[in-house]
């Protein structure tokens, strides 16, 4: 036994190989020397084990745990985060509901106004029509009774009907609507203040829905998300900037935007 290299050796290699100058003992002597060794080491693992044996119980403890309290936030976020999406979606098919409302009353008033203001026109139209291409004076007469009786109902009542100055939907008080109850500046970069979700892609998809109105520029949409953000307490002067605001168009001229943003802005302050 080549006690150097720790390893069982013939006689040759002792004598004659790379072990000559090693010292050797014994492979018996080796052997029993080794094994009261082992068993001692043995020992000493065993030792080690039992005090890591309850640290060990404890941790396993801890790894059954938090399987199980992330089965169990899995389970809540999926539970609410449904029952979150699902008022949303409500409050969606909600606030859908009051804007058909509230466009087809509006639009009825409206048609209600242009068929009143049209009557001159079509009963001018009609006036002209019998006088140049009458068949004969039976008809003419005929007509003549009928024609004269709603030009004087049309000259007596010579009040036009009141034409509202502004009737659009008002965007914004549908989106404070919409986020009400929600916070959103939890949406946003603390380092940049900039609102997470994609505001080109909102963008795009606002103007989807708005292209019988023209294109909403950039800073419409960061100003009402701007809005939303600060709340109904903005500062005097900070108030003026806002879309909506009607001291807004007067005093974009000393804004620091370029004309063509402050044009645009001003041109959608209505819907806003």
């Amino acid at each position: 036994m080549c006690l150097s290299d720790e390893e069982p050796i013939c006689g040759i290699c002792k004598l004659f190989g790379d072990h000559e100058s090693h010292p050797v003992a014994k492979i018996s002597d080796a052997y029993a020397e080794k094994k009261v060794s082992f068993a001692e080491d043995i020992q000493l693992v065993l030792q080690k084990w039992e005090s890591t044996e309850q640290a060990m119980q404890a941790t396993e403890k801890l790894i059954r745990e938090l399987a199980t309290s992330a089965a169990d936030t899995l389970a809540m976020i999926d539970a609410i985060g449904d029952s979150l999406l699902g008022g949303i979606k409500r409050r969606v098919a909600t606030l859908k509901r009051q804007l058909e409302s509230e466009h087809s009353s509006k639009l009825e008033k409206l048609q209600l106004v242009a068929r009143e203001l049209e009557a001159p026109r079509q009963l001018y139209q009609q006036m002209k029509m019998l006088l140049q291409h009458h068949t004969n004076a039976v008809q003419f007469l005929h007509e003549h009774k009928r024609l004269k009786a709603e030009m004087e109902r049309l000259v007596e009542g010579s009040v036009f009907p009141h034409v509202p100055t502004k009737d659009a939907i008002a965007i914004r008080r549908y989106f404070q609507e919409l986020i009400r109850g929600i916070d959103i500046t939890a949406f946003v970069f603390p380092e940049t203040d900039q609102v997470l979700v994609s505001t080109p892609g909102l963008l795009e998809a606002w103007q989807a829905g708005c292209a019988m109105q023209g294109r909403l520029s950039q800073q419409v949409l960061e100003d009402t998300l701007y809005k939303a953000l600060m709340g109904s307490a903005s500062k005097p002067n900070e108030e003026a900037k806002l879309p909506g605001n009607p001291s807004h168009s007067s005093s974009s001229s000393s804004a620091s935007t370029s004309s063509a943003q402050r044009s645009e802005v001003g041109s959608r302050e209505s819907t806003v």
